[in-house]
């Protein structure tokens, strides 16, 4: 019972007083708030708010926001909240004095969201069921009809692709991806059939594990407190809660505290170790992680319980800090140290500082308290203080840390990087602070160390191998000590990566069966940055649609198939798609209604209609439309204006709907079927704008206010794009106005668009106009590069400096060297042949003049000479212990640093050894007998070194500390060696001891053989005869008894998977540990091995498979070891499911094989059954000779001896051939333009099917596509080239079916026709004109001239022609197959007869004049041309040419012939010898050869037409 109650005692009468004296009254004696029993989320409690008032009171509670009147109070926790205030409020009317009391409630919940399997670890890629848990109930599960809802963050869970909801009480994920980390929580109703709702408690879902770790020192100190504090990366009281363990016992000590996440210890025994575990856990979901840390507690007691406080401590740099003693003691004398070193010391009211602390250290010789001002980081140490009068000893650690300044990131190679594809490195860097740790956030989350994370460096160095989409920042770097602490500036990675986790939703749904008549809307989305590129693939074929949408309007069946989308990223050059198969299909009622249009416009008309013809029934929307009976309909007065009843179909048209017709339509035939139909009726969407608050923005500062408008449209819905993405809700991102308005607040430079808003309901859609966003940004990620890259530069050198930054508009750029400002704006400065006086501070100022934001850059430039001499010298006499000596380094140029070598190595200062004069100056003080060597001193600057000559240093000394070599420990019967050597100049003697005994008086002391007695301290002591000084030392020797064995056994139960197991380590002989190897490494406690206390017995809780493997046990003492014989465990599980092999379909008389395999260990024993009925005993089963009675299924049953469980599966045989294979064509002829399928009907069962056209096969192509496994080929639309001869051939594993070929013809037309004719014509003539026009099947034709039909051929021939008959002569073609129809026309002009007289005249001819002449007169109707005339000019001849034999033998016959070129041919006449008289007339001239015939020959040629004559004259004589 919780009762938060003011009695009336004392305490009552006490605030009584008080009231009266500060002037309440009429508010007397007590108020209170009292309630019964404990608050419980989902179940009401009853407040009562009370008090002593004089007269009635009035009451006002205040909670959670709320206000309620009265003085009590019923409320009912949702769940939502861990505790509560109640504030109620007491007024006295009388008085207006009014009081408020305040509780705090407590609110249990016994509903919380738990994982399943328990102790299940969140990995990704791994499946997981969050269940709704009620603590009272003995099941895991709720009801299933709680009817829980499911949060994550806040927001109700939206089911995506890899989530389900089981029974309605578990969430269950399939494959977890990143994007389902989150925090859950589940709702439900209180107890079946209730309506009281109530919250879970929340589940942390996330897939790193949490980091834990102890902050405190690793040494404590007796009588000192000591604090530790557990960090955890969970939210503590939140996502975890934290508890202290204490594995190795209880702490003791004097104080011990624990609150939450801190432990305070002040311990007493020193010597000891103690060991602190701190556990975060989430008991109800199952989650924990731990950390251990060792504590070791040092010192000795302090006498007399005296402690050390300090004023301060930790301490920062520069602090005085006082060291006093408690309880307070009087000290006459004493000493204080730090370390060995010792600071100073008093006797009485004198006090002597050493030099180390000279001027910084003071005591107070009264009190003994210890004053160190202006400490530092080397001050750190554990101060003692001794006295003996009083006798004490005490101590405690100082710590003195720099302070933490100006911490950096600092990022390689770039934060631009591509996902798996790339690394970087963040480095952290502070100007200032000592004894760092450093912790990495990304964004609000500790970044920890994982398989890609890694921390290096102390944690200084974050290195992320192939960062993800999750990488992007901010980081951040917080670096801290126990004095100060400091972050870095936020830095931020570009992640180019995607697409991936791809969506797709049909209607913002996730159904994708529709109904014939619907218009579909697919919204595709894909993770991806920059954002992809969508393209969708419509039943296997590219389609000219981009962008996120994809519309269908009225579809219809033959559009079912499959529907991709594809994503490019331009960047990654990645690419990723996802499909959804959509059915469009009928309702799936036993009968169904059907709209010629659903949705539809307002004003369309639509018809609904059934397949089956109702004789008796009605129609009905909210009543009745019309009553159907075998003689008469009967419509309702309402409707009888607006329908039309179809009494052969059923079907009813209504015309012009309205968006009041939208609704469900019920078609009832009585004593027959119910059918029912919703019809959505829209006004469809137009003229959608997109208005901008501002388009000239600025980053960060402004709020663009995006609002989307329509002039009509209902059921509107609302999608943003920018660019190509979709725009969703989230942080800065808001969606108003039921998706109309969209603001982004604090707009950032990838917010400029362009930006578009898709409006659509089921009928239409429209795309605004894009707006594009200018925003000013920067300047920012400003970077300064100077080359060559170096910390210093050399005189003489050019160095040149760029800067850059990221602004819109880009910003204006001044250089300042060490606050001066330059005559210099651009983005380089080049110096030359710099000097030192170069030096400086290099700054780079940027200016946005439209953000009016500032930003800078700087870097530090230095310049130096190189160093051109270096000496050492000393001072003073030799090097002698224990006497100071001093060594100088003399150096000609500008030093930064000195560095001392001593032998070739480099010398640090010590309690002797010290620097002085900036490390010029190298002191022993004392000389020590190890600083004999070569010292060099080295000068260096940042662009030169120089080493001095070898100085040689020899000291006298000794004997130094004696040094013991040997065994601290051995084993009984045995001989050991103890040696013993004294560094010293000259050597030293000798002496051994034990027990005050003199052993030997040699370095070398030889014992054994050893027994247990022999256990001792063992003195060795040097002396140097030259000195007269004497040393020694000792070393303890144990003796111990040897490890004799070690076995391992396995107690109880075999190792069965996920039961417990159990093997112990026996021994024998001096075992002081035992311990475990695994896989020859050593084996660890964990969350399933459990060690027992001294690690004899190992128990795994439960045994995995990853527990297998070889076991050894150790045992051992420092001296001895003996390991067991190796124990293989190997772990007995399963079977796992079964894997079947073998075919699916086999052909009757076959033989079939099938075989079974199951992971199991043990081998699994295999049985097969056919039918319930056992056919086999072995892991393969041949069947017998197959019949079609043997097809069905065949199951397989493995089982293990050992473990007693088995496991099932079955494989389904088909026995069955291929009988046929039709093609199917639809009843409606194939028009070209509308859409038309070919289905091959296949009897029997086939794996695939082939089209083949015109013996080639068939290809898909934008028009052509492939359904319901290839059984369907679709055209759309249809082209006259898909006329073909079509075969489909069906075919499985044993058959091969083709089909009769189908030849389909493609109709189409008419084209536009072509008119053959004349243009003009005469009177009295006739016109004939030709019409053709490609068609299929060929068309139809008829003339017509002025509105008449003058003929129904394709040739129209005129009457006899007259000028009237002049106009428009139109052909019409018609296909009666198509219904369609085309018109061409022809104009025609007839032209009248008339009569002209032409001439044609020739002058001076020539031989080309020969010809046949015409004399043509043309006009438009025609052409008129003169009878022929043919043209003969007589010429020549022009020349005359003889040929033939110029000699022959006596009696031979000689020919000659004469030509000439003449027009007509002329008359030919020869002469011999020039006679007057011819010898022959005629062109061939003949005779024998003789004496006489010799001499000369003339041929005379005569034109008879021109009389113009010619000759030609040739020689003839007698050959030999």
């Amino acid at each position: 019972m919780r009762d938060i109650t003011m009695t009336p005692d004392w305490k009552n009468l006490y605030c009584v007083l008080l009231l009266a004296l500060m002037g309440a009254p009429g508010l007397e004696a007590w108020e209170q708030i009292t309630w019964a029993a404990e608050v419980t989320a989902g179940f009401s409690t009853t407040f009562t708010c009370s008090s002593s008032c004089f007269t009635n009171c009035v009451y006002t509670w205040s909670f959670l926001g709320r206000t309620v009147n009265g003085s009590k109070l019923i409320w009912t926790p949702d769940g939502l909240d861990n505790t509560v205030e109640l504030q109620c409020n007491v007024l006295n009317p009388e008085t207006g004095v009014s009081r408020t009391m305040t509780s705090i409630v407590e609110v249990k919940n016994r509903w919380s969201v738990q994982i399943s399997p328990p102790n299940t670890v969140p990995t990704l890629s791994q499946s997981l069921d969050l269940v709704c848990h009620d603590a009272t109930l003995s099941s895991h599960q709720l009801n299933e009809e709680n009817q829980v809802v499911w949060y994550k963050d806040g927001q109700k869970v939206t089911l995506r692709e890899n989530m389900h909801l089981l029974q309605n009480t578990s969430l269950h994920f399939d494959s977890l991806l990143p994007s389902d980390a989150g925090f859950y929580q589940c709702e439900t109703n209180v107890a079946a059939g209730q309506h009281t709702r109530v919250f879970s408690l929340g589940y942390l879902l996330s897939f790193d594990r949490w980091n834990v770790s102890i902050v405190g020192p690793d040494n404590v100190f007796p009588g000192r407190l000591s604090e530790f504090t557990c960090w955890t990366s969970c939210t503590l009281n939140v996502d975890c809660t934290v508890k202290w363990q204490f594995r190795w016992g209880f702490p003791v000590g004097t104080y011990l505290s624990i609150h939450a996440n801190e432990l305070r210890w002040t311990p007493s025994i020193p010597g000891t170790f103690q060991n602190f575990t701190c556990v975060a856990e989430n008991a109800a979901a199952g989650r924990s992680a731990e950390a251990t840390k060792m504590v070791e507690v040092k010192g000795i007691l302090a006498c007399g319980a005296v402690e050390v406080h300090p004023s301060i401590n930790p301490a920062i740099v520069g602090d005085t800090v006082n060291l006093s003693l408690s309880p307070s003691v009087a000290m006459k004398s004493g000493t204080w140290a730090v370390g060995d070193s010792v600071i100073l010391s008093w006797v009485g009211d004198q006090q002597a500082v050493f030099p180390s602390h000279n001027g910084r250290a003071s005591v107070n010789v009264v009190t003994g308290a210890l004053t160190l001002s202006s400490v530092t980081v080397a001050d750190s140490g554990v101060y003692v203080v001794q006295s003996t009068d009083p006798q004490l000893k005490a101590n405690v650690s100082i710590t003195v840390l720099e302070a933490v300044s100006n911490v950096t990131i600092r990022v390689s190679p770039q934060t631009n990087l591509m996902e798996f594809d790339g690394s970087a490195v963040l480095t952290c860097a502070v100007s200032s602070g000592s004894s760092l740790s450093y912790l990495w956030m990304n964004d609000s989350a500790v970044v920890t160390a994982s398989d890609r994370v890694q921390l290096s460096d102390g944690n200084s160095t974050l290195t992320i191998v192939n960062v993800t989409r999750y990488d992007q920042g901010p980081f951040t770097c917080h670096a801290f000590n126990l004095v100060s602490n400091g972050t870095s500036d936020p830095v931020n990675f570009t992640i180019t990566y995607g697409p991936d986790n791809m969506a797709l939703r049909v209607n913002g749904q996730n159904t994708t069966s529709f109904s014939p008549g619907s218009n579909l809307t697919m919204l595709c989305s894909a993770q991806s940055n920059p954002p992809a590129v969508l393209q969708w693939v419509v039943r296997g074929a590219l389609v000219n649609t981009t962008g996120p949408l994809l519309e269908l309007i009225s579809v219809s069946e033959e559009q079912s198939g499959p529907y991709s989308c594809l994503a490019f990223n331009n960047h990654t050059k990645m690419n990723s798609s996802i499909t959804t198969n959509i059915v469009i299909g009928a309702p799936a009622y036993s009968q169904s209604i059907y709209a010629s249009e659903n949705p539809l416009p307002v004003g369309s008309n639509v018809t609904l209609f059934s397949q089956t013809n109702v004789t008796l029934g009605a129609w009905m929307f909210n009543g009745i439309i019309v009553m159907i009976t075998p003689t008469v309909n009967i419509i309702t007065d309402a409707w009888r204006n607006r329908v039309t009843f179809n009494s052969t179909t059923s079907s009813l048209t209504i015309r012009s709907v309205q968006v009041e017709d939208s609704g469900l339509y019920t078609l009832q035939a009585l004593n027959s079927f119910t059918a029912r139909l919703t019809l959505s009726v829209q006004d469809p969407v137009s003229n959608v704008t997109l208005r901008a608050n501002a388009t000239s923005l600025v980053e960060y500062n402004d709020t663009a206010v995006l609002m989307c408008s329509v002039s009509n449209g209902t059921s509107l819905t609302y999608v943003w794009l920018n660019d190509s993405s979709v725009v969703t809700g989230g942080v800065g991102v808001q969606l108003s106005d039921e998706g109309a308005t969209l603001t982004l607040i604090g707009v950032t430079r990838y917010d400029e668009g362009p930006f578009r808003c898709n409006v659509s309901n089921g009928i239409s859609h429209e795309i605004s106009l894009p707006v594009h966003l200018n925003i000013s940004f920067g300047p920012s990620n400003t970077s300064m590069v100077i080359m060559p890259m170096k910390h210093i530069y050399i005189t003489g050198s050019n160095i040149t400096l760029s800067c850059s930054a990221e602004s819109s508009p880009p910003a204006m750029i001044q250089w300042m060297v060490n606050g001066v400002y330059l005559n210099e704006i651009t983005q380089q400065l080049k110096l030359e042949m710099v000097t030192e006086s170069n030096s400086g501070n290099y700054k780079c100022l940027f200016h946005n003049t439209v953000t009016s934001r500032f930003t800078s850059t700087s870097a530090m430039i230095r310049i130096l000479g190189p160093i051109a001499a270096v000496v050492v010298n000393h001072t003073g006499g030799p090097a002698e212990v224990p006497y100071p000596f001093t060594l100088r380094c003399e150096v000609t140029g500008t030093v930064d640093y000195i560095k001392w070598w001593k032998n070739g190595r480099l010398i640090s200062t010590d309690n002797t050894t010290t620097f002085s004069m900036d490390n010029k100056t190298l002191n022993l003080n004392p000389v020590q007998h190890s600083d004999n060597g070569d010292y060099q001193c080295q000068a260096f600057n940042y662009v030169s070194n120089m080493t001095s000559r070898p100085y040689t240093v020899k000291v006298i000394y000794g004997p130094m500390t004696p040094v013991i070599t040997g065994p601290s420990m051995a084993l009984t019967g045995t001989q050991q060696i103890l040696n013993c050597s004294s560094d010293s100049h000259p050597p030293s003697h000798i002496s051994w001891y034990f027990n005050d005994t003199l052993l030997a008086t040699t370095s070398q002391l030889v014992l054994g053989p050893l027994t247990l007695n022999m256990s001792g301290k063992y003195i060795c002591t040097a002396v140097n005869n030259v000195t007269g000084k004497n040393n020694s030392v000792y070393t303890m020797l144990t003796v111990l008894d040897p490890v004799t064995k070690a076995s391992i056994r396995i107690v109880g139960a075999q190792p069965i998977l996920n039961h417990t197991f159990t093997l112990t380590c026996e021994t024998d002989g001096g075992v002081e540990l035992i311990s475990w190897m695994y896989n020859w490494s050593s084996l660890y406690a964990s969350d399933t091995r459990n060690l027992s206390m001294d690690n004899t017995t190992l128990t795994f809780d439960p045994v995995m498979f990853s527990d297998n493997g070889p076991y050894q046990c150790v045992a051992s003492n420092p001296l001895s070891r003996v390991a067991s014989n190796i124990f293989m465990l190997d772990v007995f599980y399963g079977p796992k499911m079964p894997m079947i092999t073998g075919p699916k379909m086999a052909m009757a008389g076959d033989n079939v094989t099938l075989s079974c395999s199951a992971s199991s260990n043990p081998l699994s024993v295999y049985k097969w059954f056919f039918n319930d009925s056992l056919v086999a005993n072995t892991s393969e089963y041949v069947t017998p000779p197959l019949t079609m009675s043997m097809s069905g299924m065949y199951t397989c049953v493995a089982f293990n001896n050992i473990t007693g469980k088995n496991s099932t599966a079955y494989t389904m045989l088909s026995v069955d051939p291929i009988v046929d294979a039709q093609i199917v064509a639809p009843m409606i002829p194939a028009i070209e333009g509308q859409f038309y399928n070919l289905t091959c009907n296949v009897t029997g069962p086939a794996e695939h099917v082939y089209w083949i056209k015109n013996s080639e096969p068939l290809q898909e192509d934008n028009t052509t596509a492939f359904y319901m496994d290839n059984r369907t080929v679709t055209f759309n639309p249809l082209e006259r080239n898909n006329t073909g001869s079509y075969e489909c051939t069906a075919i499985n594993t044993v058959w091969k079916m083709t089909s009769p070929p189908h030849e389909l013809i493609v109709n189409f037309g008419p084209l536009t026709p072509v008119i053959d004719g004349p243009a003009f014509a005469e009177t009295g003539q006739t016109a004939v004109f030709s019409c053709s026009a490609m068609s299929m099947p060929p068309s139809q034709f008829s003339w017509w001239f002025n509105g008449s039909e003058v003929a129904n051929t394709s040739v129209f021939t005129t009457d006899p022609l007259s000028v009237n008959m002049s106009g428009e002569y139109a052909c019409v073609a018609y296909n009666y197959l198509t219904g369609m129809n085309s018109t061409s026309s022809k104009m025609l002009t007839v032209i009248g007869e008339k009569t002209r007289l032409f001439q044609c005249m020739s002058c001076e001819l020539t031989t080309d004049d020969d010809g046949t002449y015409q004399c043509f007169a043309s006009t438009k109707a025609g052409l008129h041309s003169s009878p022929k005339y043919i043209l003969r000019v007589n010429y020549g001849p022009l020349s005359v040419n003889i040929s033939g034999s110029d000699s022959a033998k006596v009696g031979v016959p000689v020919t000659m012939t004469c030509s000439a070129e003449s027009q007509p041919d002329c008359d030919f006449n020869w002469f011999h010898n020039y006679r007057s008289s011819p010898v022959m007339a005629g062109s061939v001239l003949t005779f024998l050869a003789t004496k006489e015939k010799e001499g000369n020959y003339t041929c005379m040629a005569r034109n008879p037409v021109t009389n113009i004559t010619m000759y030609a004259t040739t020689a003839f004589a007698l050959s030999e």
